[in-house]
């Protein structure tokens, strides 16, 4: 009697289709996604473009929920910013529409919880930010200071994980505004943002870095690889000397005012041009570098997915 072997493919096969069902929902969504929001970018009336982001909510709630033990990409579509954390711990998806010459901020964050072994999802509710702009107070999930995040950051200090973003909010009054936030993750994945004093500029400490400037003025704010020279008097040899340095920097522009005597008038500063100003990451805090002559500093690397809005050199 020949006893005949089952095809072991028919096994791979049903494992195939197992996953194809499970991705292709997740795939239809992400497509869901993409359009709507790329009809919200082609929309005018504030009307159909609140029905639209109402359909985006419910869509990328929807996605962020369909699976607690993992993350699930989401483009970046020129409308929302979706950023993961290399360590996978943090997703963040953020977007800003404006309506009838107002600004709307939406976001959501998954984070992992340490305590339960799974991802949450938050909903993030925008505190009016504009009102109540401080660089002291901490914020939750609830009373979010609602910003546009462009790029997360990754460091840690003493088994400590810090997820910093550079965010842009839209310009009010002649004024543009770009800043630094840090965000920390409690044991159940709650997110913080300015839970601790992660800035120290000249032995002040600050909780997060807010930038106000001249709304007409392009500002540069943004991380990477650099190297820089500096000259140093040598005392003994009696002249100057140059030394070279490569770190890891959060770089902006040395903002001035146009006249000395407007220096407390936001709308009256503007980038130095040929000068900036950096962070770099040390013992839990993101510590000043001032004045670097920015025509000796070269990017090593920087890794910048620009989004179709143009937000890293425009204000609006």
């Amino acid at each position: 009697m020949v006893i005949k072997r089952k095809n072991p493919i028919d096994f791979h096969v049903i494992l195939l289709l197992i996953a194809f069902g499970f991705y292709l929902p997740i795939f239809a969504q992400t497509e869901d996604i993409t359009r709507i929001s790329q009809e919200i970018l082609n929309e005018n009336e504030a009307e159909k473009k609140l029905i639209l982001n109402s359909q985006l909510i419910k869509k990328i709630d929807s996605l962020l929920l369909v699976n607690n033990k993992k993350l699930v990409k989401i483009d970046s579509t020129g409308l929302l910013y979706s950023l993961i954390s290399q360590d996978k711990k943090i997703h963040v998806v953020t977007w800003a529409i404006l309506f009838d010459n107002k600004w709307e901020h939406y976001g959501f964050i998954k984070s992992y919880s340490e305590s339960k072994k799974e991802y949450k999802v938050f909903e993030l509710i925008p505190n009016d930010f504009h009102k109540s702009i401080n660089t002291k107070e901490t914020y939750n999930q609830d009373n979010w200071p609602a910003a546009l995040y462009l790029k997360l950051i990754e460091t840690s200090y003493n088994k400590k994980d810090y997820y910093t973003l550079l965010g842009w909010l839209p310009s009010q009054e002649q004024t543009a505004y770009k800043l630094i936030e840090v965000i920390t993750l409690s044991k159940s994945g709650r997110p913080s943002f300015g839970k601790l004093n992660f800035f120290m500029i000249e032995k002040q400490y600050h909780k997060r870095m807010l930038f106000s400037y001249n709304s007409q003025s392009k500002f540069q704010l943004d991380y990477g690889e650099y190297s820089f020279r500096t000259r140093k008097w040598n005392k003994k040899k009696k002249k100057y000397e140059t030394e070279t340095f490569s770190e890891e920097l959060i770089v902006y522009d040395h903002l001035i005012p146009m006249y000395p005597d407007l220096a407390d008038l936001p709308e009256f500063m503007v980038p130095m041009g040929n000068a900036v100003d950096a962070f770099y990451f040390e013992k839990g805090k993101w510590k000043m570098k001032a004045d670097i002559d920015a025509r000796n500093m070269e990017v090593k690397e920087v890794e910048r997915e620009k989004p179709s809005l143009d937000l890293f050199d425009s204000n609006e």
